[in-house]
């Protein structure tokens, strides 16, 4: 009687023959609820929420620094190859833009370097015998992707005379294949919009 009363003190308006199909009703949710909290269906979805940000991460950056060391490969093989071409006499009336031409020309160039003939500065001059001292500026001569008025990019460029020690740097700005993310602002830029600066340096005696 105590069991009734109480029951119908919970639940006003229920009588003693509801209470098997309200207890069963009541177990099957307390089964679900149990159910749910011990099942791990969304374990690995939680795994994938912490860990993608680092596979992508690592995915990016490889991408971006691998496909930019294959450009500079592929700058210092087409500059090696045309330095010689220069240094042997095979291009003839040598000057900053036949020498670029001759640069951009390669295949590989044209396969791997982004916008070579737009981006390429060269900087060739000759070695004195006096003293030997190469004669290099600290800062190697570079295309300025903000230009100001009527710019025009700064020439140094000497084809040297016969039996003549020459040093050579060229400079080929490239964008990246990705845009700058926070994640791969690691990789050094060369200005603010994200572009790369790629170095090649070369050494040859003219033959006579």
């Amino acid at each position: 009687m105590m069991t009734i009363e109480l029951w119908s003190t919970l639940l006003p308006g229920t009588s003693i023959r509801h209470k098997p199909t309200f207890e069963k009703h009541w177990s099957g949710i307390r089964a679900t609820v149990r159910a749910w909290l011990r099942g791990e269906s969304g374990a690995s979805m939680v795994e994938f929420t912490i860990t993608a940000p680092l596979l992508f991460l690592l995915f990016f950056v490889t991408v971006e620094y691998g496909y930019l060391k294959v450009r500079e490969i592929a700058l210092d093989r087409v500059t090696d190859e045309t330095f010689r071409e220069l240094r042997l006499g095979l291009i003839t009336d040598a000057n900053h833009e036949t020498v670029k031409a001759a640069i951009c020309s390669k295949r590989l160039a044209g396969v791997v370097l982004i916008d070579c003939a737009d981006n390429l500065l060269l900087e060739v001059r000759s070695v004195p015998k006096s003293d030997w001292s190469i004669q290099m500026n600290a800062n190697p001569n570079c295309l300025d992707t903000s230009p100001p008025k009527d710019y025009e990019p700064p020439i140094d460029f000497s084809p040297g005379a016969q039996n003549q020690l020459m040093i050579a740097r060229t400079c080929l700005i490239q964008r990246p294949l990705f845009p700058p993310f926070e994640w791969t602002r690691a990789l050094a830029r060369y200005d603010n919009q994200g572009n790369f600066a790629l170095f090649s340096k070369s050494a040859f005696v003219n033959e006579p």
